[in-house]
This record gives C-alpha cells, sequence and structure tokens, in this order.
C-alpha cells in the first residue's frame, strides 16, 4: 500500500514542476519606425527643362527610397519564426 501511495505521489510531483514554470508572454512585434514613415515627395521648383530633369531625378531618389524600406521589412520579417 506505502509503495503504491509513493508512486503515485512521485507522479503527481512531475505534474506539479512542469505546471509551476509560467508561460513567457507573448510580444507583439512591430516594424522599426523609420520603415512607417512617408517617404517626401519632391516638389518641382522653377520651370526649365533642367528642373524638369532634376525633379525627374529627385522623384528617382525618392522612390527607390521608400522600396529600400520596403526591402527591409521583407528581410526582417523573413527572420521571424
Amino acid at each position: 500500500m506505502i509503495r503504491k501511495f509513493g508512486l503515485i505521489l512521485t507522479c503527481l510531483s512531475l505534474l506539479s514542476a512542469c505546471s509551476a514554470k509560467p508561460c513567457p508572454p507573448a510580444r507583439a512585434l512591430r516594424p522599426p519606425a523609420v520603415y512607417l514613415q512617408e517617404a517626401p515627395e519632391p516638389e518641382l521648383k522653377g520651370g526649365t527643362n533642367a528642373d524638369l530633369a532634376q525633379w525627374a531625378l529627385d522623384l528617382r531618389a525618392a522612390l527607390r527610397l521608400a522600396n529600400s524600406d520596403k526591402r527591409a521589412l521583407r528581410e526582417w520579417s523573413s527572420k521571424i519564426p
């Protein structure tokens, strides 16, 4: 009888030991704030063809900046299990 009682207590102690550990709290993952900012839209200044060409280059630079942010977000999200 004592042997059975000891076996039951051993099993119960093993079960309670596992349940005593709290689970870690879940964390919400968010992208870095710098990636959530909008890219500024360049304004056309002047009225010459040279001004228009410079504006086109500024637009291209803004688009590349926006795309690099999206690329960084994709790389970041691929590392999350």
